[in-house]
């Protein structure tokens, strides 16, 4: 039977991409799925699944050009906002930007480079194009080394030594594709995330949250374990993140579109460590739907049919987490307690991110979470105390039965 809805061509199959194709089909569309993955997690939801590499632009500009596509989207993937851009500039469609922006924002360098340009505070960088390079850098230890086309902390890392870089030199060289990487002064203080929307051009923060970050010893990868909202930073900090989402979007010609920016304060000091123009990946699509109402994915469609969203009245009073649960590497076999935990009301919502069999890696990027659960609460103790009983009941088993869980990566303290 021929299609009769307009097709919408949705690029990866990450989680926070469920409510992406729902949202679609409940909007009319029929949800195709580009993801070169067997079995993504939104696969299950759309209409169709494709195995193709979101990256193969020229492929998914061929298939959506044959299928007549109404929409390419992509609201939480860097390297699959560039594809959608790519195709909906050479076939006319909507998009809440254009291709050279895409592409210019999910390269680290080009990003470092334009901020320095615009006089937006950020690290002190250099580049390396080899590893022999390192012996002639110019910066004191701790440095942070980045694969400039990678995201969810794949292959970042912290180097406290001469041999601690050369080691995360080679892995960063590993995961890339770019014949060059990026060294980074380590910035000194807490991490904050601000989730945005940007509507003519003005940018409104809705939430701001604190990230707590592995801090990559040994040179393991510097990678988030938890969320939690709100951020204690003091008011000129807020200030001055304000003033910086302003100069970003001003400066990168932001129009409509979802913004987050990740920052690194140091009392009042603020400093940029990157942004990108969507939707946070992760939980971070219902940390701010939680804490004000805003359905963000909503917003990021609505970006792309060059629509206002609606914005938040009022921001939660409630503290909120968002913990990510690791696994020793292996293959995946399931989740243990968590289902009491949300009966009992200890945890507000839980995510499972692994399909049984799935392998498992060690290195704790964003790609290697197992699964992920919300917690709410009317004070800081509560929270923690609720975290703590969470992830003593839990448990990941691989398909032996044996427990792989990390118990030693939580949230516990604020």
């Amino acid at each position: 039977m021929p299609q009769q809805k307009p097709l919408a061509i949705v690029l990866a199959g990450t989680h926070p991409h469920i409510p992406l194709v729902e949202n679609l089909k409940a909007r009319g569309y029929h949800a195709l799925l580009v993801d070169y993955l067997e079995s993504p997690p939104a696969a299950r939801l759309a209409d169709e699944h494709l195995r193709i590499s979101t990256l193969a632009m020229d492929e998914v500009l061929a298939l959506a050009r044959e299928r007549s596509a109404a929409l390419v989207i992509a609201t939480c993937v860097d390297r699959a906002n560039v594809t959608a851009a790519y195709v909906a500039e050479r076939l006319g469609l909507p998009a809440p930007y254009g291709f050279v922006l895409a592409q210019l924002v999910a390269d680290k360098l080009r990003m470092k480079e334009e901020l320095v340009r615009l006089g937006i505070p950020t690290a002190a960088f250099r580049v390396l194009r080899s590893a022999a390079e390192a012996t002639h850098l110019k910066m004191g230890f701790p440095v942070v080394v980045k694969p400039i086309d990678t995201g969810g902390s794949k292959g970042v890392r912290k180097a406290s030594n001469a041999e601690e870089l050369r080691l995360a030199i080679d892995e960063a060289f590993k995961v890339t594709r770019s014949p060059q990487i990026l060294v980074e002064e380590f910035l000194h203080g807490e991490e904050v995330s601000a989730d945005c929307l940007v509507q003519d051009g003005e940018p409104h923060i809705l939430v701001l949250r604190k990230r707590y970050v592995q801090r990559g010893v040994g040179g393991a990868v510097l990678s988030a374990y938890a969320s939690v909202s709100p951020a204690a930073i003091s008011p000129a900090a807020k200030q001055r993140i304000h003033r910086v989402t302003q100069d970003i979007a001003r400066g990168f010609g932001l129009r409509t579109t979802p913004l987050l920016v990740q920052f690194m304060v140091d009392g009042d000091d603020v400093r940029v460590i990157e942004f990108a123009p969507r939707v946070g990946g992760g939980l971070n699509y219902r940390f701010v739907r939680l804490n004000t109402g805003v359905d963000i994915i909503d917003a990021a469609i609505d970006a792309y049919l060059g629509r206002p969203a609606a914005l938040a009245e009022a921001a939660g009073r409630d503290y909120l987490a968002a913990n990510h649960v690791y696994a020793e590497g292996g293959c995946f076999g399931e989740v243990k307690g968590h289902d009491r935990l949300l009966d009992e009301g200890i945890v507000a919502e839980f995510y499972i991110h692994k399909a049984r069999g799935a392998p498992v890696g060690a290195s704790m990027s964003s790609a290697d979470r197992v699964a992920s659960f919300m917690v709410r609460a009317g004070s800081g103790e509560e929270l923690l105390r609720r975290t703590r009983e969470a992830m003593r009941r839990l448990d990941v088993v691989d398909l032996d039965g044996r427990s792989i869980m990390r118990r030693d990566v939580y949230l516990q303290a604020l």
